[in-house]
């Protein structure tokens, strides 16, 4: 019975894993295409050492233009690029401490728009990055102020 729950368990884990959706959804893209990527935002070259990867990843265009809002709500970032988020930053939170050393957080990661939608930032890859919820919440605090996000109940 242990085996079988063990079983389940890695089969749940490895089917809501990120990497391994954006992995699947890459070779669905491939396999679609006849072993062309059609849609170049869901190319990554994941035969190469994770440091180097960043450096092959396409660059993005523009998903939606800079005004990401439709009547007060945000357009959502599309599946093939939060896919190529999770690869670019290796499922990991992007931050980088003032030694240089970056977060090791796997857990409770948000995509993060580096200048953000109310600024004129837009849902193209360039513009987003992985960052885990602490990091994200400091981020938010030293663009709007300590002030703001506890008027608006968010507190680090």
């Amino acid at each position: 019975m242990s085996q079988v729950l063990e079983q389940a368990l890695d089969a749940l884990l490895w089917r809501r894993d990120p990497l391994q959706k954006a992995q699947r959804a890459k070779a669905r893209d491939e396999k679609k295409s006849g072993g062309r990527i059609k849609n170049k935002t869901t190319e990554v070259s994941s035969h190469l050492p994770a440091p180097a990867q960043s450096e092959y990843l396409p660059k993005l265009e523009a998903s939606a233009p800079a005004q990401e809002q439709t009547n007060g709500v945000r357009v959502r970032v599309p599946n093939a690029t939060r896919h190529l988020i999770w690869h670019k930053n290796e499922g990991r939170c992007s931050w980088r401490y003032s030694n240089g050393e970056r977060c090791s957080e796997k857990k409770m990661l948000e995509i993060d728009h580096i200048t953000m939608v109310c600024r004129g930032g837009d849902n193209n890859g360039e513009n987003l990055t992985l960052r885990c919820r602490f990091h994200n919440q400091v981020r938010a605090e030293q663009l709007l102020g300590a002030v703001f996000m506890e008027g608006i109940g968010v507190r680090v």
